[in-house]
């Protein structure tokens, strides 16, 4: 298989049938928990035109996710520094081999406090 990076490296992985089969466990392994919608107070830390964001809570724990281009105007309405309410949509992911939880934040609305 031969692909390319976000970074223009190109790549290539030999996939032999005993590594498919393992990729395949270890994929279908993998839970996916349903998401759910959370709403955070945090000052708003990092805003990226690529769609990403960063906030601290008021509990200081840094939040890295994404935002939908359809937010980007809104997004461009705040300031970093700003103290914010965040709704966000938060997925689960649980891999129980290396039995670590991944999350992924996904910005679904801002408003000024």
């Amino acid at each position: 298989m031969k692909w390319t990076s976000p970074s223009d490296k190109e790549l290539f992985w030999d996939g032999k049938k005993n590594k498919i089969n393992e990729l395949y466990i270890t994929l279908n392994q993998i839970t996916i928990l349903n998401p759910i919608i959370i709403k955070l107070e945090g000052e708003l830390i990092t805003i990226s035109s690529k769609g990403k964001f960063e906030l601290l809570t008021k509990e200081d724990k840094r939040i890295f996710g994404k935002f939908s281009n359809d937010l980007l105007g809104k997004m461009k309405e705040r300031h970093i520094g700003e103290i914010c309410i965040f709704i966000i949509e938060e997925q689960k992911l649980f891999n129980p081999i290396s039995n670590t939880e991944k999350h992924e934040y996904h910005l679904k609305d801002i408003k000024h406090k």
